[in-house]
């Protein structure tokens, strides 16, 4: 196996996965919709499953905080916008 390839190939997308994640969080400051969510968890999670593989470990486990941290925090905005239009 061609580690240094596939190390290439790691860094590229994860390029492309940062800047989905920069553009996603951006839309959502500017209030955002639901497929800027969508966009910034499949970015966060396609880093971690590819940090996993590689053997990056502090790139899955820092992935994994993310998705763990945010899912929380839309959790408890969606409770709290569902709880203010009611």
């Amino acid at each position: 196996m061609d580690v240094g390839r596939y190390a290439k190939l790691f860094l590229s997308e994860s390029r492309e996965n940062l800047s989905e994640m920069n553009n996603a969080l951006l839309e959502l400051e500017r209030g955002g919709s639901d497929a800027a969510i969508d966009r910034l968890f499949r970015a966060v999670h396609t880093m971690k499953g590819m940090g996993s593989a590689m053997g990056y470990t502090a790139v899955g486990e820092l992935s994994h905080e993310l998705e763990t941290r945010w899912s929380s925090r839309w959790i408890w905005l969606l409770r709290r916008h569902r709880s203010s239009t009611t």
